[in-house]
């Protein structure tokens, strides 16, 4: 477990930054570090897999007292998320999914839900590191929906060009089950010298100008819309509950409708 402690300024608002990468250095650190720097305040930086978060046991031990009962690191995490103001998550897209640590972390963030919303009102940011943009939206959706959930107030969502394993496990070029021609195609170079920085895209000066803007909210709260934040959340649910209504409630009537026409037969 590591924590590294960034101070910037003495007027400290705590700012937790997540990353799900276990590469290091990565793109998602580099990504996460730097909207953190230009806010201007203190920070804390958490690499997931520094830590032993397991997956939620759906035990509901935690309905009464917001408090999971499973003894690993989330217990730590989770006091410094309630001690921050912001925190930024970052991801990435292993198999064209959200990667172990990160899933894992958001599933835990269950607890701190139930009644209470212990995390409602803070802001949150959320990086995207993935390989394919389909894939990088299909993710996108799914934390909006936890931050929405959770209550968190979402400035935005950013996504990282990333490079696959395939360019830095020494064997891209010449093995049968290389994805490298898929981003390079099949004249291109695979080594690590063609691997995408962050540095280099323009969602990195759009995540400098974003930390920013939070280091000013951070200052001076009325700064902060929050009117123009709840349009925003509005059309985010708007965009959400039709798409949870058919995959929860639409689907259990329709199974019903079969089940009972089933028994009418019978």
């Amino acid at each position: 477990m590591c924590v590294q402690t960034i101070t910037l300024e003495v007027n400290i608002k705590k700012i937790l930054c997540i990353s799900g990468s276990p590469i290091k250095n990565s793109n998602t650190d580099r990504m996460l570090k730097t909207i953190a720097d230009q806010t201007g305040f203190e920070y804390d930086f958490i690499k997931l897999s520094d830590w032993v978060v397991r997956p939620c046991l759906a035990c509901k031990a935690c309905v009464t007292t917001n408090r999971c009962v499973q003894k690993d690191d989330f217990e730590e995490i989770s006091n410094l998320i309630l001690g921050a103001e912001v925190v930024i998550f970052g991801v990435y897209t292993p198999y064209g999914m959200i990667d172990a640590f990160s899933k894992a972390l958001l599933e835990r963030l269950w607890s701190m839900r139930h009644i209470n919303s212990l995390n409602s009102g803070k802001f949150a940011i959320t990086v995207v590191t993935s390989a394919n943009k389909n894939t990088a939206e299909q993710v996108n959706q799914q934390i909006m929906m936890e931050m929405v959930m959770e209550k968190f107030i979402l400035l935005d969502q950013l996504v990282i060009n990333g490079t696959i394993p395939c360019f830095t496990c020494g064997k891209g070029d010449i093995c049968g089950n290389s994805a490298a021609p898929m981003q390079v195609g099949e004249n291109g170079i695979v080594s690590d010298s063609n691997c995408f920085d962050v540095e280099t895209q323009s969602v990195f000066e759009k995540g400098k100008k974003l930390g920013k803007l939070l280091g000013d909210y951070l200052r001076n709260d009325p700064a902060f819309d929050k009117e123009g934040y709840q349009k925003n959340i509005n059309k985010m649910m708007g965009q959400i509950m039709p798409v949870m209504d058919q995959g929860m409630r639409q689907w259990r009537e329709d199974e019903l409708k079969k089940v009972n026409m089933q028994i009418k037969k019978n």
